[in-house]
């Protein structure tokens, strides 16, 4: 008893200490947890330089929301000498608003080039739009912290200053080359004021100015986007996927294209077709086919219980110069992050039973009159690091990622749509987001 006395002593007295000295030291507010890691290597010299323009060494980097590099510190050749400058955004301590700051590497030292107040306080987004061989432009997306409206815009960077040359109010933007002649164009989605309606437009280079070539409605308004996906393959060529949100919550995805010098929709004559669903799922190569698929959803028979949260199934589309057309069924489970592809005898053969206190999902036969019959397949999510209850030996583990391990078990047994369990194995997958 004296044992266990003592060490409960010693482990109150290691915790106090925790708390007394590493705790002292740290920034328990939400800025400090927000703070970025130290910068190492050449990021740090670059923040030195960045300090002694600013005249100051309180000074918070502002990071890009969006975009596949969402570092403080891009590395673009702005001016196209074949040599990268750096573009930096920050504030300084006590002070909202957002700078912007221009970096070149001279002999082998980072100098400030530029400095200026920027656009709004809020960075969503940096690319460099290739124009021409001539022309660039540094494409910044901007948002207002407080209202959230958001401008796109459009700088030269000439005689190391940085000169707007074009903005626009936006929901969401891509660099892209759509028009399919070797350089950029920048695919603007904004709302259309007042309607509650959303154009889509494009902006590149026509004579010496950025302007705007084409425009033209959607079909269907959006409030956000989530994701721009360009496909330069495929059965649709040099297209761009937009997945939306609605002002009714729902998700969709429409599909951009250049034909015949005007920007158009895959959807604009066929607004009935738009792509549906209920999830927050984006297209993408699902499959690892190459091509770009369209998730659609609707509620799985059999689940739609009054006051209960409805399950859905997705059925994955492909798109071709005719229409799109089914490519496979599946069950996603965005939460536990993974896919199951129904066998093509499952499809509207099938309900889903979830167990939230477990984390199993149980696929079932669907008899006449929707009534629950046999039990097909079960699948269950555990975190590795926590402690479960040990599985009966019939379940199996069939895929792990980080914390997640997935077991399946088969059942079935009686039913003429039993599976056996390397076809199921076969059709489960982890989501990559």
């Amino acid at each position: 008893m004296k044992k266990a006395v003592r060490y409960l002593l010693l482990l109150t007295a290691a915790v106090m200490a925790f708390f007394l000295t590493s705790c002292s030291n740290m920034d328990l507010g939400i800025e400090g947890l927000m703070l970025p890691p130290k910068l190492t290597g050449e990021q740090s010299k670059l923040y030195t330089a960045l300090e002694t323009a600013a005249g100051t060494e309180n000074i918070r980097l502002r990071y890009p929301k969006e975009g596949e590099n969402k570092s403080a510190f891009r590395f673009l050749d702005m001016d196209d000498d074949g040599t990268d400058e750096a573009i930096v955004f920050y504030s300084i301590q006590d002070d909202d608003a957002t700078r912007v700051n221009i970096l070149r590497n001279i002999d082998n030292k980072w100098i400030s080039l530029y400095d200026s107040k920027g656009r709004e306080d809020g960075v969503v987004s940096v690319e460099l739009a290739r124009f021409s061989t001539e022309k660039n432009c540094i494409v910044i997306g901007w948002q207002n912290t407080i209202s959230e409206n958001q401008v796109l815009a459009l700088y030269d960077f000439c005689d190391n200053t940085l000169s707007e040359v074009f903005a626009v109010r936006y929901h969401a933007a891509a660099v892209c080359d759509l028009t399919y002649d070797g350089f950029d164009d920048v695919v603007v989605f904004a709302p259309i004021d007042g309607s509650g309606e959303t154009g889509v437009s494009l902006v590149t280079l026509k004579g010496k100015s950025i302007e705007t070539v084409s425009a033209t409605k959607l079909a269907l308004g959006a409030v956000s986007y989530q994701s721009l996906i360009e496909e330069k393959a495929g059965r649709l060529e040099n297209v761009l996927y937009a997945d939306g949100k609605t002002t009714d919550g729902r998700y969709f995805t429409d599909i951009i294209f250049w034909e015949n010098g005007r920007l158009k929709s895959f959807f604009s004559d066929k607004p009935e077709d738009i792509p549906l669903r209920y999830e927050e799922l984006t297209c993408e190569d699902v499959d690892g086919d190459t091509v770009i698929e369209i998730p659609v959803q609707k509620v799985m028979t059999g689940t739609e219980a009054e006051n209960e949260e409805p399950t859905y199934v997705t059925t994955y589309y492909q798109a071709s110069a005719v229409g799109i057309y089914r490519d496979f069924t599946a069950i996603v489970n965005l939460n536990d992050g993974y896919m199951f592809e129904l066998p093509h005898d499952w499809n509207d053969a099938v309900t889903l039973i979830k167990t939230a206190d477990s984390g199993e999902w149980s696929i079932n036969e669907l008899l006449d009159g929707d009534i629950v019959g046999e039990e097909l397949l079960k699948i269950k999510t555990v975190n590795k690091n926590t402690y479960h209850d040990k599985f009966d030996e019939t379940y199996q583990l069939v895929a792990e990622k980080g914390v997640n391990q997935y077991y399946m078990f088969v059942t079935g047994k009686n039913s003429s749509l039993k599976k056996s369990f390397l076809e199921c194995k076969n059709n489960f997958s982890v989501l990559e987001r």
